[in-house]
């Protein structure tokens, strides 16, 4: 399936990017305000990429400014 495909995927690009940066999943959870839980599932290919506000707060993590107007 290729729903599935992206999950892991997305999940690998996220734990490579938070282990680059040296963050525990606490720091990221922390950081993003998604739970650690919610991160650990995400990099474990079980949910999808956070969405709507959350995914705004996280991109700050990484250094990518958030967009406005429905981006």
């Amino acid at each position: 399936m290729e729903a599935e495909g992206e999950r892991a995927t997305f999940g690998a690009l996220l734990r490579t990017l938070r282990q680059a940066r040296s963050l525990t999943l606490e720091g990221l959870a922390e950081a993003s305000g998604v739970s650690v839980r919610g991160i650990g599932d995400l990099e474990r290919g079980r949910r999808a990429a956070p969405t709507g506000g959350r995914w705004r707060r996280s991109r700050t993590v990484w250094g990518s400014p958030a967009r406005t107007a429905g981006n």
